[in-house]
């Protein structure tokens, strides 16, 4: 039994990377290959961060005596990657997913279940620390010389660090579902608690090399705290660098933190998931109903989606939170905005081209979200549902794109405005770079639907797997983000020499042009694929 679940879970991780949902066949290896370098490459450019940050603390040390503390210190950034990435996929695997049930009614133990999802939550985990502990190898080696001993035992140190990674993450997990089952606005609550975790890790991100320059004056001090209240990561820094003792403490720390939290949790897991949620009950009050239009149903639908799930707010609603209150904190300091612009020693060259720089700064932001990318996806098994209603297949996908215009189109609008409000554009410019902005999102969603349409995810447990690991959205942001980039550089070279109206308007022209195509293709070919997807 054991061996049979621990194959499922396997296979719904990597499901999206071997086998395409639309052919229902397997994904030929070099299309898996390709996908896994793809996805490898991500995480390299992600990691190479750390990389820099890791070789500046080494350049400071005097010697291999003192390498321990630079493993000490990735130790903690490993800790901290590790449980804000994985917190929250970690309460969705162990607790949202969508055959917790199918599984309960069956003579399986529940503790068997946990120790499998377990199994998962510590690979994800793996990943992220990885991430981070990876580099810290690699500038160990380059810096203090490479050793066998002590490169076995900074792997083997990832391997626990992940184990302490993942009890922090579990027990996290465990309250937020206790949290959530308890209060009535479930969404709202897990958002904010999502935020206070999203904010944390982006205070630490930008806060890093501040953080890091603190360190490096400060190493001697830190050596010594290490002695004391940062005694933990003493341990990390000695037992990386293959002291036995220090590894050996580690070791058992993490391996029976570990087995407890899963024997706590597997006496806990059949309660949580099935004790009913708090609030008040509901009361039904007869009222009248206003007869609406088929499609602003159809959008209203969508929204509700979006509103009624914590995944998809946090994952294709982040940038729109960014856009809102990246405007108004412009608004609020458009003095200083301003005088930090005259001041630079470049004002002159950068006044043409400031509505293109506006126009990719918007842009930008808005290529981390894009609802259509997973929209169809999300339909999952209820596909027929909406496959069955007595509406066109174009009129449910066209519902589709225009909720990812309200939802971040709209934002753009107000970000563009503000900036061209706060670096005095004038009306004709400002119009242009709201305009041009908003096309660019339209453009984006499209595309993120054509090739949702395309290469959907149906077969789901868990909302996680379309709307943060599916193909169509790791490509619609790239698409996003390189769109963007494209066209600000290119409105800016024809804003130098032409003016800032013709740069955008010259922008506007193509992403018109690429809209309608996109959208003929949607309302005769998509629209055939869609009524046609099982």
């Amino acid at each position: 039994m054991f061996k049979a679940l621990l194959k499922k879970e396997l296979s719904q991780l990597l499901y999206v990377y071997t086998f395409d949902q639309r052919k229902k066949r397997p994904r030929k290896k070099g299309a898996v290959i390709a996908l896994i370098a793809l996805m490898c490459f991500a995480l390299i450019s992600f990691s190479s961060m750390f990389f820099w940050l890791y070789m500046s603390v080494a350049e400071a040390l005097s010697g291999p005596d003192e390498a321990w503390l630079l493993f000490a210190l990735a130790g903690a950034v490993t800790l901290g990657i590790g449980v804000i990435g994985s917190v929250f996929s970690t309460y969705a695997m162990l607790y949202k997913a969508r055959d917790n049930e199918f599984l309960l009614a069956m003579p399986i133990p529940p503790s068997m279940i946990l120790l499998v999802r377990m199994l998962m939550v510590y690979l994800t985990g793996l990943v992220s620390c990885a991430v981070a502990w990876l580099p810290a190898v690699a500038v160990g080696a380059l810096a203090f010389g490479f050793s066998p001993l002590p490169f076995l035992a900074e792997l083997l140190m990832l391997i626990l660090l992940t184990a302490a990674v993942t009890v922090v993450s579990s027990i996290l997990g465990w309250l937020i579902a206790l949290i959530v089952r308890r209060m009535k606005n479930t969404t709202f609550i897990t958002v904010l608690i999502s935020l206070v975790f999203i904010g944390g890790y982006y205070f630490l991100y930008f806060r890093m090399r501040a953080i890091l320059a603190s360190v490096i004056e400060n190493l001697s001090g830190i050596a010594e705290a290490m002695h004391g209240w940062a005694y933990p990561l003493m341990l990390i820094g000695r037992g990386a660098r293959a002291e036995l003792l220090p590894l050996l403490a580690v070791a058992l720390a993490a391996g029976a933190a570990f087995f407890l939290m899963c024997f706590v949790l597997s006496k806990t897991l059949f309660s949580v998931l099935t004790a009913s949620a708090g609030g008040k009950k509901a009361v039904y009050r007869a009222k009248d109903e206003k007869r609406g239009g088929v499609f602003p149903a159809l959008v209203k639908r969508e929204l509700k989606r979006f509103i009624s799930s914590p995944t998809l707010i946090l994952n294709t609603g982040f940038g729109i939170l960014l856009l809102i209150a990246g405007s108004v904190f412009a608004l609020v300091k458009a003095e200083a905005v301003r005088g930090f612009i005259s001041n630079s020693g470049m004002f002159s060259v950068l006044t043409p081209v400031l509505p293109a720089a506006a126009y990719t700064v918007v842009c930008v932001i808005s290529s981390m979200d894009c609802f259509t990318a997973s929209a169809v996806s999300l339909e999952g098994r209820r596909l027929w549902l909406v496959q069955t209603l007595p509406v066109k297949a174009s009129l449910v996908l066209k519902a589709k794109e225009i909720t990812h215009l309200i939802l971040n189109g709209v934002p753009a609008v107000f970000a563009g405005a503000a900036l061209g409000t706060v670096l005095e554009l004038g009306v004709p410019e400002t119009v242009f770079v709201a305009l041009s902005a908003f096309l660019t999102v339209w453009l984006s969603g499209a595309f993120g639907l054509m090739l949702n349409v395309s290469k959907p995810t149906l077969d789901w447990t868990n909302e996680a797997v379309p709307v943060k690991q599916g193909l169509p959205v790791l490509f619609t942001m790239l698409f996003g983000f390189g769109a963007s980039i494209f066209l600000g550089i290119s409105a800016a070279g024809i804003s130098f020499f032409l003016g800032a109206i013709p740069g955008l308007a010259a922008a506007i022209a193509v992403e018109g042009l690429f809209i309608f195509l996109i959208d003929w293709w949607l309302s005769r070919r998509g629209a055939e694929i869609f009524a046609h997807l099982t």
